[in-house]
């Protein structure tokens, strides 16, 4: 399976919440460098792609000022889903867990179209993520 495909850390409770919440927060936290996306992702053999196509009446991302939108992805390649169904009914977790790659590298390829290129981002204030999974599965 190998590592994830991004790093999560705790969030850090009222982190933001001093007098300038862009003054270099990230330097301030020990341990935590600041990552360029783009070449981490080069490092391990990663790279975006193009945007998927919109498969319904949405714009995949928008860029508004100093902010990027994103839509939701689905976990498309080139136009088909990589896999129908619920996970821990139809789908075992390993491909529930593979789709969610797709999803996400999905979404990296919409936020590129948009900022070209991902080195450019500096912060990503949210993440949100579903699954379509059976009922009772707690994986």
């Amino acid at each position: 399976m190998g590592p994830p495909l991004l790093g999560s850390e705790s969030y850090i409770k009222d982190l933001d919440s001093g007098p300038d919440p862009t003054s270099d927060w990230i330097r301030k936290i020990r341990g935590v460098a600041e990552v360029e996306i783009g070449k981490k992702m080069e490092s391990v053999g990663l790279e975006p792609g193009e945007a998927p196509e919109p498969v319904a009446s949405y714009v995949p991302a928008v860029h508004l000022g100093n902010f990027i939108f994103r839509s939701g992805q689905l976990p498309g390649i080139t136009g088909e889903l990589k896999a129908r169904g619920k996970t821990g009914r139809d789908l075992i977790l390993e491909e529930g867990f593979g789709c969610g790659k797709v999803a996400a590298m999905n979404r990296l390829a919409a936020l590129n179209s948009v900022v070209e290129g991902l080195d450019r981002v500096r912060r990503i204030f949210r993440v949100t993520g579903f699954i379509s999974s059976a009922p009772g599965f707690a994986d």
